[in-house]
């Protein structure tokens, strides 16, 4: 059940208490940007490959 959780969830179980311990420790700001960061991460990657 809980492999069924995650696939259908994605990262959000993984992403979402790194994000809150960043937020916590850190500041909103500082996990939004890690938020932005990976999503722009993710985009020049997949650019990158079906290029």
């Amino acid at each position: 059940l809980a492999l069924t959780a995650v696939a259908f969830l994605g990262s959000t179980p993984i992403g979402g208490p790194i994000t809150g311990l960043i937020a916590d420790y850190v500041s909103l700001e500082w996990s939004m940007a890690y938020g932005g960061v990976l999503c722009f991460a993710c985009v020049a990657v997949l650019a990158w490959k079906w290029r």
